[in-house]
């Protein structure tokens, strides 16, 4: 290495910038308390970087790349530095001048030396400073000092940075590293089918990138929004100090706001340095003291707007309804509340993540670990971010772990010192924390390597706090391979491969692979597994077909389609034949094998010989076994015991089952002898019995159908099998093929519907029913299940139905899937099958019974995703269920009804749908009392006449007022003869009491059917009792009539027979009738008689009549 500052490597283009980052490196090195020093950017107030003392004085440097004998201008921009330094630090004490050269003294008569310029300079500034009331120290840091710093051994990789091979830990050279670990993982990163995945926000907290940083900042916003106006205005309005019963309540929200703004200065002036940890734990006090003082205050705050109303009586301020200050109070706490909440559960998940210096990252086969690091890496570095990234398939030595890494990185020649300093060099010129990642440490010989190295390597990569390092590991192999003071250390992030965004991915790979998008809700959480869906695809396009198969051809077809993909891709990477059906005949070896052994899994020196003699004489790295080992078809994996050599397993567990369960039926000629072979453990013999896991009992329960026309709970039976074997049933029903479902497997769901009794019960059966109903003309499809809800009464339905969609509900389950597939529909999405449309349409009905509003409220909104564009559908749905004993889904189908009409200009389908709006709601003169039912029904007819549709109906049935009988209410009196107060605390009469307590106490009483606050109003009505009754436009018009007296009152009837249009919308203009006649002449005044419509010649005559009095105070 050639340490000559001419050979210092360039930054941006500069060896000045270059100097100075060193400089910035060189000081920082001295500076014991890190957070204290700061790094300035361009201008920089005359100092390259700041350190500031626990005393408060400050020490800055300057850094100025002169090789040569200093000239007058170059010691004239040594002034304008100081200057600046001293006018702009008042604290400043020492002041460091970095120049690459050291001071020439050669003492010759007559010339002056660069020491004695220095002398002088140096004399000049601290006149500056003195006159400036400063005593600063001026040091001078020249080529000797410097390079006595970079000699320091801790310095190595500083000196091999700035001054080694200047191709080394560029962009250019991560760029190239990356390269190299993305042909090394092959068909495992694919570019092109990259899907944005949530886990990636994961990686740039980790990184503390700027992005990072602008997460947090966001959640500032988000609570100064929440701390809206209502609370501010108690806080600071001076009119309501006078009220002293009021004062703690206003003093509260004076602290709310000012705690409100300390945590929005906290989030939006946070920084997170890319060596230091962000102190999130302060924030999250602060929200935490913010959340107390809310708390503390619910019960004055709920009182408020009644102790306003009685201490500002009517008149004083404007209605006190209107003006009260109070009202909106509580809701906008909440509101608050809730937001102060969600901030402080993003505080806490972002707070392990960003101060971590270990990530490890766990899953599954095929999840997409490999494809997720290597995109973080090629993002990063596109960014200019330092990262390494190293395959942990190619450490393949039990040597030490530094000397493979450093060989990968072609380092080979420099220690592991060297590369940590070099690397942490590149991260502060940067200014970006660097990460180190090794993926799949699980691979090559990890379990030999890391546990008794990965310890020493992490320890040594976490002396310096600009690098942080990720792994993955395949989850089985995490106790293996990670020891448990590393586990303990790191922050571990499982990844569910695209199980928060499967619908973008599937639409991704159809995209890719010119295949059309499923037109079908994907509701098997096997196509969340990335391998899975890509193996899939390509064995579709292999085989020239273009419709992606979900749910109508069963499972097997599905698994066979898998492999034929496999069989392709290796035939091609391998130079097999692939007519010979290569990976089917080795996967059918290794069953038997299986069989034979009785077990699950062969050692791995076994099924490797087994599977290469069916392409023998090849390399390891070209082998069939490790080709089938990469694509995921097996898998290796360590004993849990820690101990032994690797055994062989099928990669997917069910894709295993379904394997085995087929040679299990092949090997026996009849159902007969095949049930005598699967006897329960129960059963005599049980040392020479098979034990029976679920998986297998599940493949078999689809494969005997298919094979022998059997269903598994006649084969597999016996007192203990019995419910083992319907378990398997009943779950699997989706991935049975449908022709072979038949009489006997509708008698087993019909008993088993029949006979639910248990909360464990539900998701088996109902899950599969769910699945089942999506399927377009399925056996067990949506006209079935239509009916058995529909068969229920209201009250059984509930119990069992509705109970499971709240339980189901956000539980990755079909509930979830199913909601997720309709948002997600795009308007533009034309190809949405209608067999397909109508069969979720009336899952997606059925979910409107939920009691849980989350629930009904997606599924209303689904309902018109898949329904926008096809009236004829949504007018079936509406005639279906107008009759279903349930007014929660009455009300949400006409509600959907309602915004897909809105969304439609199709004027004729459109009137179809209105009419049949029409003829269940309003044509018999009895609407249903429930009002939100009949205004959405109007919605969809008035939308419908808007476009001219051509529909017969009564206009004025549609219009207020309607015929309705009101409902019968029962008065406290009748309630407490129905539901004494006094009951039992458990059965009929415990439920009964919750129900009444719910309706007339709790928060259904307060936020759904009535005004949030019980101290306000204790019987559901949203104004106070000792308000003026509301009255309808007709009475108030009456009253108003009355009161201008006989004479006047008749011939305004006339006037208003003549205009009754224009009278009502006058009086409806401001709302409720004042009672006095004193207001009542100011709605004369004030709006009654201005111009309403073009009827000038009404308006004139209302004018005319008016008495003196009403005269002058209309035109005032």
């Amino acid at each position: 290495m050639n340490l000559s500052w001419a050979n210092l490597r360039t930054l941006s283009g500069s060896q000045q910038a270059a100097f100075e980052e060193l400089c910035r490196q060189l000081a920082r090195s001295e500076t014991p308390v890190d957070d204290r020093f700061v790094p300035k950017g361009s201008p920089d107030a005359g100092v390259e970087c700041l350190y500031t003392l626990p005393n408060g004085d400050e020490w800055g440097w300057q850094a100025k790349f002169f090789e040569s004998s200093l000239t007058s201008a170059q010691w004239n921009q040594l002034d304008r530095s100081v200057k600046k330094a001293l006018d702009s630090h008042p604290k400043l004490a020492r002041y460091f001048v970095c120049v690459p050269r050291n001071r020439a003294d050669g003492r010759r008569s007559g010339i002056k030396t660069e020491l004695q310029r220095w002398d002088e300079r140096v004399e000049k500034w601290s006149g500056w400073a003195f006159d400036l009331g400063m005593e600063v120290k001026f040091n001078w840091w020249g080529s000797s000092e410097l390079w006595e710093r970079l000699s320091l051994q801790e310095q190595a990789g500083k000196r091999a940075f700035w001054f080694g091979n200047p191709e080394l830990y560029t962009n250019r050279w991560f760029r190239n590293r990356l390269d190299e670990a993305v042909a090394s993982a092959g068909a495992r990163y694919s570019p092109e089918l990259h899907v944005d995945l949530p886990i990636a926000q994961s990686f740039e907290l980790f990184g503390r990138t700027s992005a990072a940083a602008t997460s947090v900042h966001r959640l500032a916003k988000d609570i100064r929004g929440a701390c809206s106006y209502e609370i501010r205005r108690i806080a600071t309005e001076e009119s309501l100090d006078r009220l002293t019963s009021l004062k703690p309540v206003v003093d509260t929200c004076n602290e709310i706001a000012g705690a409100c703004d300390e945590i929005v200065g906290a989030l939006a002036d946070g920084q997170c340095p890319p060596h230091q940890q962000w102190n999130i734990a302060d924030i999250c006090e602060a929200i935490k003291t913010a959340l107390g003082l809310i708390d503390s205050s619910q019960e004055a705050v709920a009182s408020a707007p009644r102790d306003y109303e009685e201490s500002n009586p009517k008149g004083e301020t404007g209605h006190a309804r209107s003006s009260n200050p109070f009202r909106s109070a509580a809701s906008a706490l909440r509101y608050l509340e809730s937001q102060l909440w969600a901030t402080l559960s993003e505080l806490r998940a972002i707070e392990p993540i960003i101060n971590s210096d270990l990530l490890i990252v766990t899953g599954e086969a095929g999840t997409g670990k490999t494809h997720l690091l290597c995109d973080v890496a090629e993002n990063r570095i596109g960014q200019g971010l330092p990262t390494v990234i190293l395959m942990g398939q190619r450490f393949l030595s039990a040597e030490a772990p530094w000397g493979q890494a450093l060989a990968q990185l072609d380092l080979a020649n420099s220690s592991a010192d060297e590369f940590i300093g070099a690397l942490e060099a590149a991260a502060q010129a940067a200014d970006s924390r660097a990460l180190f990642i090794i993926d799949a440490i699980n691979e090559g010989e990890g379990d030999v390597i890391w546990p008794a190295h990965l310890s020493p390597l992490l320890e040594q990569l976490r002396r310096s706090p600009w690098i942080a390092t990720v792994l993955s590991v395949r989850t089985p192999y995490l106790e293996r391979v990670v020891p448990a003071e590393v586990f303990q250390s790191a922050h571990v992030l499982e990844h569910h491969g695209f199980a928060e965004s499967t619908y973008a991915a599937v639409r991704r790979y159809c995209e890719q692979f010119d295949l059309e998008f499923p037109t079908t809700p994907l509701l098997r959480p096997e196509f969340d597994n990335p391998l899975f869906l890509k193996t899939m695809c390509e064995g579709l396009r292999s085989t020239g077909q273009r419709r992606f198969p979900v749910g109508s051809e069963g499972i097997t077809r599905i698994f066979d389609r898998y492999l034929d993909g496999i069989n392709t891709r290796l035939a091609d990477q391998l130079d097999l034949d692939p007519q010979a059906r290569t990976v089917h005949r080795a996967l059918e070896i290794l069953v038997k094998r299986f069989s034979e052994r009785r077990a699950r899994w062969l050692p791995r020196n076994e099924a490797q010989s087994l599977v290469d003699e069916l392409a023998p004489n090849r390399a390891y790295s070209r082998s069939l076994y490790r080709a089938l080992v990469d694509s995921g078809v097996l898998m290796e994996v360590l004993p849990s015991s820690l101990e032994g050599n690797p055994v062989v397993q099928f990669g997917f567990e069910w894709f295993a089952d379904h394997l085995i369960a087929v040679g299990l039926i092949d090997s026996h000629e009849d159902t007969e002898s095949l049930a005598r072979e699967l006897a329960p453990w129960d059963a005599p013999g049980i040392a020479t019995r098979r034990p029976l896991m679920s998986g297998l009992l599940d493949a078999l329960a689809i494969l005997l159908p298919e094979r022998h026309r059997a269903e598994l709970p006649d084969v597999y039976t016996g007192d203990l099998a019995a419910w083992s074997a319907m378990q398997s049933f009943l779950k699997t029903l989706p991935w049975r093929d449908p022709n072979t479902i038949g009489p006997r497997c509708h008698a087993l769901v019909d008993d088993a519907f029949d006979s639910l009794n248990g909360e464990h019960e539900w998701p088996l059966l109902i899950d599969s029913l769910v699945t089942c109903a999506t399927i377009p003309k399925h056996p067990v499809g949506a006209e079935s299940f239509d009916d058995r809800l529909r068969q229920l009464p209201m009250p059984d339905r509930d119990a069992v139905w509705s109970t499971y969609l709240h339980y189901a509900y956000d539980e990755d389950g079909p509930v979830d899937r199913l909601l997720d597939w309709a948002e997600s529909l795009h308007p533009t999405d034309a190809n949405i099958d209608p067999e397909s449309a109508r069969a979720c349409a009336v899952v997606l009905a059925w979910f409107l019974t939920a009691s849980n509003r989350f629930v009904r409220d997606r599924a209303t909104k689904c309902l018109v995703a898949l329904l926008h564009e096809n009236c004829d559908l949504a007018t079936e749905l509406v005639r279906r269920f107008h009759d279903v004993d349930d007014p929660y889904v009455v009300e949400r189908v006409i509600a959907a009804a309602y915004g897909i009409a809105m969304r439609s200009a199709d004027a004729q389908g459109l009137g179809s749908l209105a009419t049949v709006v029409y003829e269940n709601v309003f044509a018999a003169s009895n609407p249903p009392v429930h009002f939100l039912t009949r205004d959405y029904a109007r919605g969809v007819i008035e939308r419908a006449l808007y476009l001219g549709s051509p529909i017969d109906i009564d206009r004025s049935k549609i219009e207020p007022p309607y015929p309705s009988a009101w409902p019968d209410i029962p008065d406290d009196a009748e309630l407490e003869r129905i539901d004494p107060r006094e009951t039992g605390t458990t059965g009929t009469e415990y439920a009964r009491s919750l129900i009444r307590t719910s309706v007339m106490h709790w928060d259904f009483s307060r936020y759904i059917i009535g005004t949030n606050s019980t101290d306000v109003s204790h019987t559901w009505l949203s104004v106070p009792l000792d308000e003026p009754r509301w009255k309808s436009c007709d009475e108030q018009l009456e009253d108003f009539l009355t009161w201008l007296g006989d004479d006047l009152g008749e011939t305004f009837r006339s006037l208003i027979k003549r205009n009754p249009r224009s009278m009502r919308s006058a009086l409806l203009a401001r709302g409720q009738a004042r009672t006095s006649q004193e207001e009542t002449e100011e709605i004369i005044s004030a709006f009654v008689f201005k111009p309403l419509v073009a009827d000038t010649g009404f308006y004139q005559i209302c004018l005319k009549m008016l008495k003196d009095e009403q005269r002058r105070r209309y035109h005032e």
